[in-house]
């Protein structure tokens, strides 16, 4: 009897792939100070929006209880839904890594309502918010879907999927140290791998690997804190 040994090999995108608008339905709060009441945000994002500055640029970030204070004026507040608790988990689970407008869990009480992720994703509404990641080289620019003039907290779920969905090149890869490396493969063959024997596995392996394999598992949504910048903020995520 012979046996056939089966042989994976990484694969990359040829072209940059085209991310789709995410159409999901687009309560309050954790504090990031502003230059003063009347700040104007821009239409486009101050900070580079392909790799993070160091995350010495950043204050600390101090995990706030759901049951957060009122709005205090001159600061910018973020919807408590999004907020990292301070202590236990949040009320919702979403894997990052799945499209939210599909695999959205939700509490028995159903927090996450299309009239929720409607809201405003900060007081006052931002037309641009900047998601900033540990031991990840990229930062995640979320901005408003569906014509919307103010982003969500729907689209700071989708836009977050979305980010993630981008592949990358050659030299994010092969730039990496022997460990990360293998780490980045490994959870490419097994993001495909989740499809089964199917054409959809075929597809997505085809795509090459992407930026949600950079995670290395780390696929859990686990809340927003406050940065230095009024406009930035510190993703958490934890093992599924």
């Amino acid at each position: 009897m012979s046996s056939r040994r089966t042989i994976r090999s990484v694969r990359f995108a040829e072209v940059d792939e085209a991310i789709p608008d995410v159409d999901t339905p687009s309560p309050t709060l954790s504090s990031s100070p502003l230059s003063s009441p009347g700040l104007e945000t821009p239409s486009s994002s101050p900070i580079d929006p392909l790799f993070a500055p160091t995350s010495s640029h950043y204050l600390p970030c101090i995990p706030l209880p759901l049951q957060a204070d009122p709005l205090v004026d001159g600061f910018l507040t973020i919807h408590q839904i999004l907020a990292l608790p301070l202590t236990g988990t949040l009320p919702f689970k979403f894997d990052v890594t799945r499209d939210p407008a599909r695999t959205l869990e939700f509490d028995s009480s159903s927090i996450l309502t299309p009239a929720v992720l409607a809201e405003p994703a900060t007081t006052p509404p931002l037309d641009v918010m900047v998601l900033n990641c540990e031991d990840f080289p990229w930062q995640f620019v979320i901005r408003p879907q569906n014509s919307k003039e103010f982003v969500t907290v729907s689209d700071v779920l989708s836009g977050i999927y979305a980010s993630l969905r981008i592949p990358v090149n050659y030299g994010d890869f092969y730039g990496l140290s022997e460990e990360k490396h293998s780490m980045i493969t490994q959870t490419f063959f097994h993001r495909y791998d989740r499809h089964g024997e199917t054409e959809a596995k075929e597809k997505e392996k085809a795509k090459g690997v992407k930026r949600a394999d950079f995670l290395v598992g780390r696929n859990a949504f686990a809340g927003l804190c406050p940065t230095r910048s009024p406009l930035a903020w510190e993703l958490t995520l934890s093992p599924v």
